[in-house]
C-alpha cells in the first residue's frame, strides 16, 4: 500500500489496473473490469498530475471516471487504497495478477491456478511446474502443463527493451533474410508491441502466411543470426537472436492469415475480450479462426475477424485503450489519422545542415511517397553543430529549391527552418529573415534542464511570435534516453490553441515527442498538430508512421493534423497568412 500524499499518475493507473486484474481473476463482469482499465489508460494518458484535477473538483471529466471511481480516485489519493480494492487483495493476492504475463494463462487458468494449487507468483508456478502438479488438474494436463512452461521460459530474464525504431529495422532486416531463405512466404508481417508502436519492444513476433509453414519454420530455426531455439513446432518457431534479441515466428496457411495477425497482434486484454464473444457464440476464438460444433471459419483478413463478430475494424495503435472495443461494438469508433492522410512532410533536413540528401533527392523520395509537397527545414546557424543556416546561405539554399521546383512541378518544396530558441529566450534569426521563409519550425534543443519556468517561457516565445508556424518536439525528450524539459505543457497548449501555433509529433522513433497522452490532451485544449518525419536521408521519410501510430494511440483525427491539408489550404492556415488573436 502507497502512503497517503505518494499516489502520482502512473501509481493510479498501476492501482486501477491490478484491481482490474484481480477482479477478472476473480470472474467479475467484462464490462465491470473494461471499465477500471479504461480508468487505468486515462490516468497513464493524463498530461497533468491526478492531484492538481482532484484540487479543481474535476476527477469526473477525465475520460471514463464517473462518480464511483472518483470517490475511489480520492479514497486512493487520501490513503493509498480503497475499499475494493482491499477487498479483493485479501481474497487474491496481488502476485496472482503476475500470472497474467505467461502466455497461455488467461484470467481463469490464474484463478484455477490460485485456487487448486495455491500459485500465488511466477515462483510458484515454476516451482508447480518443475513438480508435476499442473498436469493432473481438470481443465489443465500435461498438454497445457507444457504450454505453459514454453510461455513461462519465454518471458525474458532482463527487462531490457529497445526502442520501437531499432526494434523494427531489426525485425525487417530478418525477414528480409527469411524471404530469401523461404521463397513460398505469401505474407509475412510483424506483430505484436511493434505493430501497435509501442514506444520500447520487449520481443519480435512475426506472422507469415505461407502452403508449407514446416519449411518456413525451417528456414527460420537455421538463419545465421540464431543463437538458440527455445521452442519448435511444425508452424512456430521461438528463438534468441545472436544479440540476446527474442523472436517468435508463426505460420499458417494464407486462409488463416487474417485471424493470425489479429492473435499475434495484441494487446493480450484485447485479445481475451473478442475471445470471450467467441464463447459468448459457443465457439472457440484461435489463431485458425472461429470454431464451433467441428465446424471452422476461417478468416483470411484481419478485418473479417472484426465484421464477424459487428465490430468496426480498430488499427493496432488503439487497441490497448478498451474504450476502443466498447465504441466499435456501436459503430462509433472515430475516424483517426492514417498514412494516406499525409499529404506532406514539413519537418526534414537536407545536405545544407546535417542531413545526408539533397532537396532534390528528399523531394523525389516524398513525391514517391505519394506527398504534394514537402518544407525543408534546415538548422538554423545557432546548432553550429548541425551546420546551421544563417541569413546568406538561406538565400543560397533558396535559389537551389527554386530550381527543383521548376524541375518537379505540380510538386512543391517549401523552403522553412528549424529555428533555435536560444537560452534567453530570444529566436537565433531576425524577423526579416523569417518573414522571407515559407514556413518556420521552432525548437528548444539546448538548456533542457533550465527551472520549469524558464524552459517553459522559452517555448511559449516561440509559440506567440507571429512567423513561427510549428513548435517542434515540444518536450525535447529522447526515448529511452533523456526525459526531456520540464516543461508546462498545460499552458503550451492553451497559448498553442490561443495563437494557432502547430504543435508536432516528431515521427522520429528516437524522440515520438509529443508522446501520445501528450498528443490527445493537446487535441482536447484545441490544438492543430503536425505530424512530421524529422528525416536526414531519403528513407527517413519512413518515419511518418511511426508519428502516425502515436497519433492513432491518441485518438487524433485527421482535420487536427496541419499537414493532410493541400498546399493552397495550408498555406492559408499559417500565422504569417492570418490575423493573429491579440
Amino acid at each position: 500500500m502507497a502512503e497517503q500524499g505518494q499516489i502520482d499518475n502512473r501509481g493510479a493507473a498501476g492501482a486501477f489496473r491490478r484491481l482490474a486484474d484481480l477482479l477478472e481473476i476473480r470472474g467479475e463482469s467484462l464490462y465491470r473490469v473494461a471499465a477500471y482499465r479504461r480508468a487505468a489508460e486515462s490516468f497513464d494518458r493524463l498530461a497533468e498530475p491526478i492531484t492538481a484535477v482532484r484540487a479543481r473538483g474535476e476527477l469526473e471529466d477525465i475520460p471514463g471516471v464517473g462518480t464511483a471511481i472518483a470517490r475511489k480516485v480520492e479514497d486512493l489519493l487520501d490513503s493509498g487504497s480503497f475499499d475494493l480494492l482491499r477487498e479483493v487483495e485479501a481474497e487474491i493476492p496481488p502476485g496472482v495478477a503476475a500470472l497474467l504475463s505467461v502466455p497461455d494463462i488467461g484470467p481463469k487458468r490464474a484463478r484455477l491456478l490460485y485456487r487448486e494449487l495455491g500459485v500465488e507468483s511466477l515462483e510458484d508456478l515454476r516451482e508447480a511446474l518443475d513438480q508435476g502438479r499442473l498436469d493432473p488438474i481438470p481443465g489443465l494436463g500435461a498438454g497445457a502443463a507444457r504450454r505453459i512452461a514454453e510461455g513461462l521460459n519465454s518471458l525474458q530474464a532482463t527487462d531490457e527493451r529497445l526502442p520501437l525504431g531499432v526494434a523494427h529495422a531489426r525485425g525487417l532486416a530478418l525477414i528480409a533474410r527469411l524471404r530469401e531463405r523461404a521463397p513460398g512466404i505469401r505474407r509475412i508481417e510483424l506483430a505484436g508491441s511493434v505493430r501497435r508502436h509501442r514506444e520500447t519492444v520487449g520481443d519480435l513476433d512475426i506472422a507469415a502466411a505461407a502452403d508449407d509453414p514446416a519449411a518456413v519454420v525451417e528456414a527460420f530455426a537455421t538463419l545465421p543470426e540464431v543463437a538458440n531455439i527455445e521452442l519448435r513446432g511444425p508452424n512456430r518457431c521461438r528463438l534468441v537472436l545472436v544479440d540476446g534479441f527474442p523472436a517468435d515466428l508463426w505460420v499458417l496457411p494464407e486462409r488463416h492469415w487474417g485471424s493470425l495477425l489479429f492473435h499475434l497482434t495484441g494487446d493480450k486484454h484485447h485479445d481475451i475480450r473478442v475471445r470471450e464473444m467467441a464463447v459468448a457464440r459457443g465457439g472457440r476464438l484461435s489463431e485458425y479462426g472461429f470454431s464451433a460444433g467441428g465446424d471452422l471459419t476461417p478468416f483470411a483478413e484481419e478485418e473479417d475477424v472484426y465484421a464477424f463478430f459487428g465490430l468496426q475494424p480498430i488499427p493496432p495503435p488503439m487497441r490497448e485503450d478498451p474504450a476502443a472495443l466498447d465504441l466499435a461494438g456501436r459503430g462509433a469508433l472515430p475516424e483517426v489519422l492514417e498514412v494516406e492522410h499525409l499529404r506532406a512532410d514539413l519537418h526534414l533536413h537536407t545536405d545544407w545542415s546535417d542531413g545526408k540528401g539533397t532537396v532534390r533527392e528528399m523531394a523525389l523520395a516524398a513525391r514517391a511517397r505519394g506527398y504534394s509537397y514537402i518544407a525543408v527545414t534546415d538548422h538554423s546557424r545557432g546548432l553550429a553543430v548541425a551546420n546551421g543556416l544563417g541569413p546568406e546561405r538561406l538565400r543560397e539554399q533558396r535559389a537551389e529549391i527554386d530550381a527543383v521546383n521548376a524541375e518537379l512541378a505540380p510538386f512543391r518544396v517549401l523552403q522553412g527552418i528549424e529555428l533555435e530558441v536560444r537560452g534567453d529566450g530570444r529566436l537565433d534569426l531576425d524577423d526579416d529573415t523569417l518573414a522571407a521563409l515559407d514556413l518556420v519550425v521552432a525548437a528548444v534543443h539546448s538548456g533542457l534542464r533550465q527551472g520549469r519556468e524558464r524552459v517553459t517561457e522559452r517555448a511559449l516565445a516561440a509559440i506567440r511570435h507571429p512567423l513561427v508556424d510549428v513548435l517542434a518536439h515540444p518536450t525535447g525528450r529522447i526515448v529511452g534516453g533523456r526525459a526531456g524539459g520540464d516543461f508546462d505543457l498545460v499552458a503550451l497548449y492553451a497559448e498553442a490553441a490561443r495563437t494557432g501555433t502547430a504543435l508536432e509529433i516528431d515521427a522520429d522513433p528516437a524522440r515520438l515527442d509529443l508522446r501520445d497522452v501528450h498528443a490527445r490532451a493537446a487535441v482536447a485544449a484545441g490544438c492543430t498538430l503536425t505530424v512530421d518525419s524529422d528525416a536526414h536521408v531519403p528513407g527517413g521519410l519512413a518515419n511518418a508512421s511511426f508519428g502516425v501510430g502515436v497519433a492513432q494511440r491518441a485518438w487524433v483525427p485527421p482535420d487536427r493534423v496541419l499537414n493532410t491539408l493541400p498546399l493552397d489550404a495550408l498555406l492559408g492556415r499559417l500565422k504569417r497568412n492570418r490575423s493573429l488573436p491579440s
